[in-house]
């Protein structure tokens, strides 16, 4: 990696260290990290002008660096990779206050097309018969699975059909993350690779469903957490919407087919299943006297 540091930046490194997939180095004063990407190439360079206009705008993030040639990834032993200066901040867990206050927005038509991810419905529908297909063929070697999952198709099938009954195109798009928990840091929360153009909901509902599995929760901590939150109608659905999408089931699961995880994983998850029904149920009856379509058999859950 030292000489693909060479040849991609003219920068000459004494020391590097490997990872995981990724590599880190320190050069001029400044932290770096060279970090796997595996996504949309296209995405990429898209990702890479949402950056530059982060910084400019004086956002906390890292700093994707070009390669002498201009090109935002490079190939090393047949895998791509970003080059990035890791930011000067103090890391830590991040907060539910941090999901509510990372309001940042583009006007660039090219970055908010390429990296749009909103139309949930649209994507949600595609996945899920991969899913159902793949997992025909492999059924027999995951116990597990092959015992819970069809309560969380069932659950994914619920969130297609409330969407594509009750979601319109009319809301706000902002930056967001791919993914955020109650486990992640600060620094992965402000990288790069992490972000997309979504809506404000799908941030705050991945914490919510993070936070109700993974945490020791309160009712009291649950209503404050919505009370800090303004949701008109529209915003109220689509986090309804994210909430029941069990992106915390099928996130295992895909590390389980890959064989970056066992099954076991998945225990906490199952035994955990009324709890994201009780978060459903709380918002449910915070907007009862709104304009919000119920879904009967969770009303009528115990």
């Amino acid at each position: 990696m030292k000489n693909a540091i060479i040849y991609f930046y003219n920068i000459y490194i004494d020391d590097i260290r490997k990872l995981n997939n990724n590599y880190y180095f320190s050069f001029n004063n400044e932290d770096y990290v060279i970090q796997q990407y595996s996504s949309n190439i296209k995405e990429s360079v898209f990702m890479y002008e949402l950056n530059k206009e982060m910084l400019d705008n004086r956002i906390n993030t890292y700093k994707i660096i070009l390669t002498k040639e201009n090109n935002v990834l490079f190939e090393y032993d047949g895998y791509l990779y970003f080059l990035m200066i890791i930011p000067k901040i103090k890391n830590r867990i991040i907060t539910y206050d941090d999901i509510i206050n990372f309001n940042v927005y583009t006007n660039n038509e090219k970055i908010i097309t390429s990296l749009d991810k909103s139309n949930w419905g649209y994507y949600w529908s595609e996945k899920i018969d991969y899913i159902e297909y793949q997992f025909s063929s492999v059924m027999d070697k995951h116990k597990i699975v092959k015992n819970s999952i069809n309560y969380y198709i069932g659950l994914w099938e619920n969130a297609i059909s409330y969407y594509n009954d009750n979601i319109n195109d009319s809301y706000i798009k902002q930056v967001s993350h791919k993914r955020v928990d109650t486990n992640m840091d600060l620094l992965s929360f402000l990288n790069p690779i992490n972000l997309i153009i979504d809506t404000k909901e799908r941030d705050i509902g991945e914490y919510f469903k993070s936070y109700i599995i993974n945490e020791n929760y309160t009712m009291d901590n649950i209503n404050n957490m919505l009370n800090k939150i303004s949701l008109d109608d529209i915003k109220a659905k689509r986090l309804i919407c994210r909430i029941l999408f069990p992106s915390y089931y099928f996130d295992r699961y895909d590390d389980i087919m890959i064989g970056n995880k066992t099954e076991d994983i998945l225990y906490n998850i199952i035994n955990k299943n009324t709890n994201i029904l009780v978060l459903l149920k709380t918002i449910f009856n915070k907007y009862k006297n709104s304009n919000i379509p119920q879904i009967e058999w969770i009303k009528k859950e115990d």
